[in-house]
């Protein structure tokens, strides 16, 4: 989440590109002192053979013949220490496997701080929909390098890998679906997973308007988001209602 430039467009028909030139990896809640000078850099590839798959996972258009989508993203970032040694604001986002932050004191090795290191995410995901029913899945692979600290480390780079999954269809066409969905972390420092379900109410049939209510299992997560209700390493049963409007 970020501010930049970004392009986009269809390289021939049903072949799609978006490229993005942005401030960071995750500035979205930073003032402007607390963004470094490094730059982020994404780009996703995907494909639509069978005609436009819309947006979302949910098949509202309730489509009267399937349509599929595949596709890859890339995203690379360096993240450096501030002027005094000391991580950066943007680099507290940025967890292992069990939800620790990767820049707190003692996550890789006692009294040590990491203050610098190399993002690199690569994702692929497919979609498909079809009279209103929906199944959508991502698979995620990330590379933390060039680690360094206040410190000796054990470790110079971790990777952890990941995906998430979902499939619903509407018991009211264009108004009331039902989902379920499950997601998992991978990595060297724990597993967490979630498996849910839930209902999405569409209030004026169209998704500036939507109702959801779900319930989710979930088993040392590896998250920590106000917005969304997950604690890091939280283990629980998780019950949410939320109202949605966009503009």
């Amino acid at each position: 989440m970020t501010a930049g430039l970004w392009a986009d467009g269809e390289l021939r028909r049903g072949l799609y590109y978006r490229a993005l030139l942005g401030d960071g990896f995750n500035t979205f809640s930073l003032n402007a002192s607390e963004v470094d000078t490094n730059l982020v850099y994404s780009g996703m590839l995907w494909y639509e053979p069978w005609g436009a798959f819309g947006l979302g996972f949910s098949d509202l258009e309730n489509h009267r013949q399937p349509v599929v989508r595949w596709g890859q993203a890339f995203t690379f970032s360096r993240q450096d220490a501030d002027p005094i040694g000391e991580p950066g604001p943007e680099q507290t986002v940025v967890r292992l496997s069990d939800g620790t932050r990767l820049v707190e004191t003692g996550a890789l090795a006692p009294a040590v701080t990491v203050n610098r290191f190399d993002l690199t995410l690569y994702t692929i995901h497919s979609g498909l929909k079809t009279h209103g029913f929906s199944l959508s899945g991502e698979y995620f692979f990330r590379w933390l390098t060039n680690i360094g600290g206040n410190g000796p480390l054990p470790r110079e780079s971790i990777f952890d890998h990941g995906f998430f999954v979902q499939a619903g269809t509407f018991v009211v066409p264009k108004a009331v679906e039902i989902y379920g969905r499950g997601s998992a972390v991978l990595g060297r420092d724990g597993n967490g997973s979630e498996l849910a379900g839930g209902v999405n109410w569409y209030v004026k049939g169209k998704r500036d308007w939507r109702f959801t209510l779900d319930v989710a299992r979930v088993d040392d997560s590896p998250a920590q988001q106000d917005r969304t209700g997950f604690l890091a390493a939280a283990s629980g049963t998780l019950i949410r209602t939320q109202f949605w409007t966009f503009f």
